[in-house]
């Protein structure tokens, strides 16, 4: 399956989660996958850019010990 666009979309507390967005956006990008990275912290939702054409959607959140 060919997706045309992969959104990855985050929220982080202390800046890991991000580097992990971004490492696998450098990851997608030598697959030649294009990716788009969305900070859910700092993007309004009116911000969004429209999910037409979005193959595919990751989300990655930070953790709390024993949460």
């Amino acid at each position: 399956m060919i997706m045309s666009k992969v959104l990855i979309a985050y929220g982080t507390r202390f800046g890991s989660t991000e580097e992990i967005s971004q490492e696998i956006v450098r990851i997608l990008e030598k697959e030649r996958i294009d990716s788009q990275l969305l900070d859910l912290q700092k993007t309004k939702l009116k911000e969004w850019l429209p999910l037409e054409g979005i193959g595919g959607v990751l989300v990655g959140s930070s953790i709390k010990i024993m949460k």
